[in-house]
């Protein structure tokens, strides 16, 4: 693998509970570490050791975390601190600072009573009202003007992130989570086969991962049907959705001879058509489990959900792929382990 030079460093600066900068966090030692995953329900999260020479009341501060490449800051996170163990010596205290991005905030809260969504309400519209009923502000959800088909309730001890997950799956948009600023972010899904490629992987001489990866490949319980059953409030008869794979891949009943069905009843939705919609969405989810990779690579600008194709000749092929999850080294020169899962 080879790489241009570049100038490279982090920067951590110290926020307050409303997300202004108050001072750059001094004594922070390289090395650190940041992971972002689509399977944690907190997406992102950081670690880095301090050597404190400020004096800093952690349960009112907020930590970003951003690379400075060239000269300019690219912020990675914005984060709720934990700070579990200090070492004390005679002149400075010395302390490992984990870093939760700021969904952490819905994920600890809720409202304590069984809480109800009404039928016919306006998802983003009431997903902005739940961030903001924790006294959070930075909000960049888009309008829309999907409202549910029918009612949703959760139980008393239901977390608010939990709530807001289930109404915008509801709409068919991805997961909740938090961009580098610390600001409230969710966007519709979108097929992998619509997705715009954000980077080619190629095993040549200038090919920017390393020649050492993992490939984990288990097809056998791989579905090619599913079927999602809309939730009804007894009225009227439920709406039922089919996805079949119709594709030449190796997992469609044309290839395989034989059905392997998956089901899910009650499921909350739109409309007919975006009922649909999350059908096709789970099948393909379900379908692109059985070939997983894992690369290092340097910093190359695609993140979580963005789409990639990787080529090694050892497979004898290209794969398109979505990225799931990703660790960083926060060192200087350091790199990042991309896990990307095939697209089918």
């Amino acid at each position: 693998m080879s790489e241009a030079s570049r100038s490279e460093s982090f920067k951590y600066e110290l926020l307050d509970n409303s997300d202004r900068i108050v001072t750059t966090l001094n004594g922070v030692q390289d090395g650190g570490s940041f992971t972002d995953s689509v399977f944690n329900e907190v997406r992102g999260s950081a670690s880095f050791t301090l050597t404190q020479t400020q004096s800093i009341n952690w349960l009112k501060s907020r930590v970003r975390i951003s690379h400075v490449y060239e000269g300019n800051a690219y912020p990675m996170i914005t984060g709720i601190p934990s700070v579990p163990e200090q070492a004390f010596s005679d002149t400075e205290v010395t302390m490992n600072v984990d870093l939760f991005d700021k969904t952490i905030i819905l994920r600890d809260d809720t409202y304590g009573v069984a809480y109800g969504v009404a039928a016919g309400t306006n998802i983003i519209t009431k997903v902005i009202e739940i961030i903001q009923s924790t006294g959070e502000t930075s909000i960049g959800l888009e309008g829309s003007t999907a409202t549910l088909a029918t009612g949703m309730v959760w139980d008393a001890n239901t977390s608010k992130l939990k709530i807001v997950n289930d109404l915008l799956a509801a709409g068919n948009y991805f997961a909740l989570y938090c961009d580098g600023l610390g600001r409230y972010m969710a966007t519709p899904y979108v097929a992998p086969d619509y997705r715009a490629v954000q980077y080619n992987f190629i095993d040549d001489a200038d090919g920017m991962y390393l020649p050492a990866f993992t490939r984990n490949y288990d097809p056998f319980s791989v579905p090619n049907r599913y079927i999602v059953i809309g939730k009804t409030d007894g009225a009227v008869e439920a709406v039922v959705k089919t996805a079949i794979d119709t594709s030449t891949s190796d997992y469609s009943y044309n290839s395989r001879g034989r059905w392997i069905t998956l089901t899910e009843t009650d499921v909350d939705y739109v409309d007919a058509a975006n009922l649909q919609a999350i059908a096709d969405r789970k099948l393909s989810d379900a379908r692109q489990i059985a070939e997983k990779f894992t690369i290092s690579h340097p910093r190359l600008g695609f993140g979580l959900n963005d789409v990639v194709t990787f080529t090694n000749t050892k497979l004898g092929k290209t794969v398109r792929a979505v990225c799931q999850a990703q660790s960083y080294s926060l060192k200087t020169g350091g790199l990042i382990s991309s896990q990307i899962r095939t697209v089918v």
